[in-house]
């Protein structure tokens, strides 16, 4: 596929990102026989990043007692006491959110939510994240600070969660404002992770932009990369805010059509309008 542009039209693409997960608890514990395990309390998604990074699969958890089922819902074998790197990614998991898309993503992880919904029973009166109140200020202020900011707090975690710590470039979702924030965030982040940064394109012509769309309508939407800028490697896909979920998995499929070795998807945050 070298020289030539890989498109996908998201219209085809099954879209699950009502729902979210993070990790809820997490214990080390030590059994009669000596053997020791990490307990978890969160979904397979949160799971699996775990095991990836202690280099486990599912075939290697140990089965919940059903007293402990309430309380715990998987048992990983552990070689020895967590370290300090483990410990910062149980900690990363219980902040973040790993969002349930459907499509080319090993994951898909938000910073945060947008909006807290614990701080009113009105949606309209929920106050922003600390995350969200950055994304805020830096998108919708101008807020040039703020935009640093959470450039930093992508950084960090692409630092800390190694399903990205290892990627080789950032796939930015093209932006639909003048401003072209999403483009000019994920360029803060490339220079902080000495990352490249390829901007998708819309096929001139071809569809109209997902954004904004509502959960009824049929997006049709095309993007295009060019495998030359990511064929063989392992990729970051990078939106400012997820709703829907439709551009940044159309996106993801975009640079896996084009050749892209892993892909994985990221976003500042995930808003609770859906």
């Amino acid at each position: 596929m070298a020289g030539t542009s890989a498109i996908v039209d998201a219209s085809r693409l099954a879209i699950v990102a009502h729902r979210t997960d993070s990790l809820s608890d997490w214990a080390e514990a030590v059994e009669r026989g000596g053997r020791r395990l990490l307990l978890l309390r969160c979904s397979n998604d949160v799971a699996g990043q775990v095991e990836r990074a202690l280099r486990l699969s599912p075939s290697d958890r140990v089965r919940v007692p059903e007293a402990d089922r309430g309380e715990w819902t998987h048992r990983l074998p552990l070689r020895g006491p967590l370290t300090i790197r483990d410990k910062d990614l149980l900690g990363l998991l219980q902040a973040v959110v790993t969002l349930r898309l459907d499509g080319p993503f090993r994951v898909a992880i938000a910073l945060d939510r947008y909006k807290d919904p614990t701080t009113s029973e009105d949606s309209y009166l929920w106050k922003n994240t600390p995350i969200g109140q950055l994304f805020h200020d830096a998108k919708y202020g101008g807020d040039t600070a703020a935009g640093k900011a959470l450039a930093r707090e992508l950084h960090a975690f692409i630092s800390t969660h190694p399903d990205y710590a290892s990627a080789e470039a950032i796939v930015a979702v093209p932006s639909h404002t003048p401003a072209r924030f999403s483009e000019r965030l994920a360029r803060a982040v490339g220079r902080m992770s000495a990352l490249p940064v390829v901007v998708s394109d819309e096929a001139a012509g071809e569809g109209r932009a997902v954004k904004g769309l509502d959960d009824g309508e049929r997006a049709v939407q095309l993007f295009r990369l060019d495998p030359n800028a990511v064929h063989g490697k392992q990729v970051i896909v990078m939106d400012d805010m997820v709703r829907s979920g439709r551009t940044l998995v159309a996106v993801g499929e975009a640079a896996s059509n084009a050749g892209a070795a892993r892909v994985v998807g990221l976003a500042a945050v995930r808003t609770m309008r859906n």
